[in-house]
C-alpha cells in the first residue's frame, strides 16, 4: 500500500516537472526580455553578420568598466529583414547588458533594437 502511494507520488511529480519544463526557445525569450527589463545600455559595434543554414548570427563588441565583450546572437527571428539588410562591419550599435553579469547581453529582443 505504502509503495503503491509512493511510486502514484513519484508519478505525479515526474508528469508535472514534464509538463513545466520550458523549452531552450522559452529559456532564451526570458533571458532577453529579462536583460531588456533590467538592463544598462552601451555603446558598441558590429563586428559581422554570419549565415548559418537557415539562422543568421550578428556577432557584435562592447565595452563595460574598461572591460571588452565580444557576444553573439541570433537574430533570425528577431528583427526585421529591413534592419538586417543594413547590418555592415564596424556600425555602431546599442547593447544591452544584465549589470550583475556584463557578460550576458543583447542587440535585439522583442521589444528593442539597438541596431
Amino acid at each position: 500500500m505504502i509503495l503503491g502511494g509512493a511510486a502514484a507520488l513519484i508519478a505525479a511529480g515526474v508528469t508535472v516537472y514534464i509538463r513545466t519544463r520550458k523549452t531552450p526557445e522559452e529559456r532564451e525569450r526570458l533571458r532577453r526580455l529579462g536583460i531588456n527589463a533590467r538592463g544598462r545600455i552601451s555603446d558598441g559595434f558590429l563586428v559581422e553578420m554570419m549565415d548559418r543554414e537557415d539562422r543568421k548570427i550578428l556577432v557584435y563588441e562592447y565595452s563595460v568598466a574598461q572591460v571588452s565583450y565580444h557576444a553573439a546572437q541570433d537574430v533570425s527571428k528577431l528583427a526585421a529583414p529591413e534592419d538586417l539588410a543594413k547590418v555592415c562591419e564596424g556600425l555602431p550599435a546599442r547593447v544591452k547588458y544584465d549589470p550583475l553579469n556584463p557578460g550576458n547581453s543583447i542587440v535585439v529582443c522583442e521589444d528593442w533594437s539597438g541596431l
